[in-house]
């Protein structure tokens, strides 16, 4: 699971886990990302304080671990702690790796809207 970005105070009320996003923290956080390489998408609910900077990085194909190396390379050396993801177009089977990059198939990540959320 991907953390909000921002600077995140969260507080326990009865049975309810408050959490609420430093909004100018999180902006600054946006612009600095936005000359990277990387496909940014940022979701969530409008208005619910839940935005999620996620990184996609695709691959027609990954054959090997030296192809795979390439691919993850930039994604493990972000420095920050946004969620990761590789679209690979063979791939059937999604998975997170041991680096915490979620791996999905090309078919399941454009049949699935909910895919890259549940990774």
């Amino acid at each position: 699971m991907s953390l909000p970005m921002g600077q995140i105070h969260t507080k326990t009320t009865g049975v309810s886990l408050v959490t609420t996003i430093d909004r100018p923290r999180l902006l600054r956080q946006l612009v600095a990302a936005k000359h990277t390489d990387f496909v940014k998408i940022i979701t969530g609910i409008r208005r619910c304080g839940k935005s999620f900077l996620l990184y996609i990085q695709s691959a027609w194909m990954i054959p090997d671990g030296e192809k795979m190396a390439q691919e993850t390379f930039s994604l493990k050396h972000t420095g920050d702690n946004f969620k990761k993801i590789v679209i690979d177009g063979q791939q059937s089977a999604r998975y997170r790796d041991t680096d915490g990059i979620g791996h999905i198939g090309l078919a399941e990540f454009l049949l699935d809207p909910e895919s890259v959320v549940t990774l």
